[in-house]
């Protein structure tokens, strides 16, 4: 697991293509499992606010055969981050949503997971 997020923060520096199979997400509404963080996943922007508003631009990095997990890079002028949001069952203290997300923050080698669903 370490190992992926080593690769993945290696990617946020450019090394990582998406690949011709790979699926775009659809946008998504997500939140912390402990309520801490909301992220919104609009194809090539995010807005993650935790409590302050920080705006990224987004970049697919892969997706597994079926389009899950997908893996994103999320980049701002004042800090990065790599989603993975898979398709699994997942509970916050907001409800229950379809997929799981993990955020991973390079900088800080910090792991945080919450929750998504396809935003209307």
């Amino acid at each position: 697991m370490r190992r992926f997020w080593l690769s993945a923060a290696c990617a946020l520096a450019g090394l990582a293509t998406v690949p011709a199979t790979a699926k775009s997400l659809p946008p998504l509404a997500c939140e912390a499992s402990d309520g801490s963080w909301m992220l919104g996943l609009y194809g090539p922007v995010a807005q993650l606010r935790s409590p302050e508003l920080t705006e990224f631009v987004t970049s697919q990095l892969a997706t597994g055969p079926d389009g899950w997990p997908a893996y994103q890079a999320l980049a701002s002028e004042a800090a990065t981050r790599v989603a993975r949001v898979d398709e699994a069952a997942c509970e916050t203290n907001g409800g229950s949503f379809p997929l799981r997300l993990e955020l991973f923050d390079p900088t800080t080698g910090t792991l945080t997971t919450g929750c998504c669903t396809v935003a209307e």
